[in-house]
């Protein structure tokens, strides 16, 4: 049987560092040593939009998440 722990504070700031530095999903969980399907989790659980700063990111798309972690 397979023991389950949350993750750390730790491990949350990794991951929105990892996000911020445009690393990929299986980076970032070999990184802490952590399933790639952890890491979507905590993504989809605690992501938000960053706000487009021109008419012209928003018209590409070009959205930015944000992990923001309460703590």
């Amino acid at each position: 049987m397979t023991n389950y722990c949350h993750l750390s504070y730790e491990d949350r700031k990794n991951i929105e560092d990892g996000l911020n530095d445009n690393k990929s999903i299986n980076q970032i969980a070999k990184e802490i040593n952590r399933s790639h399907s952890t890491i979507l989790r905590e993504i989809d659980r605690n992501k938000i939009f960053s706000q487009p700063s021109s008419f012209n990111q928003y018209k590409n798309n070009n959205y930015r998440y944000v992990v923001v972690f309460k703590g």
